[in-house]
């Protein structure tokens, strides 16, 4: 095992959560609200000195399907041995979709979401409409 993931363990306790090698590479997981601490460390920390950030992810544990309808049976399309014309043909495809409910997959939560839509100021609403997400002002 890597000594950073027990130096981090030794350092952060609870907020280290396992430690696991795949493949060379070592995955630790941190819990969310010690994850800028923990990176702060192993970048300035004498003997860890990390300066290079190689990937950073998260797991949305309600288990809903953000990209792909809850339906879509073609396999995992972000893997390397999918194909890339889909394992359906494209009229297939196009009919799962629109028979697809997406819809009745949504939590309240997110349906008032969407409704917030309505509050939004005009000119913001216009600007979603003509697709420039980039551009719209935000304070944090």
């Amino acid at each position: 095992m890597n000594p950073s993931a027990e130096a981090l363990r030794a350092t952060f306790g609870g907020a280290i959560g396992r430690a696991v090698e795949s493949c060379g590479d070592t995955i630790v997981y941190v819990d969310r609200a010690a994850l800028l601490d923990v990176m702060a460390w192993l970048r300035d920390t004498p003997g860890q000195q990390y300066d290079y950030l190689v990937d950073v992810t998260a797991v949305e544990y309600r288990l809903r399907r953000i990209l792909m309808w809850e339906t879509y049976a073609e396999g995992y399309p972000l893997r390397k041995d999918f194909p890339l014309r889909g394992r359906f043909s494209r009229a297939e495809q196009v009919r799962q979709a629109l028979n697809a409910n997406p819809e009745a997959h949504y939590s309240m939560e997110e349906l008032s979401i969407a409704e917030a839509y309505d509050a939004l100021p005009p000119d913001m609403r216009e600007r979603l409409r003509r697709g420039e997400r980039d551009k719209i002002p935000y304070s944090e």
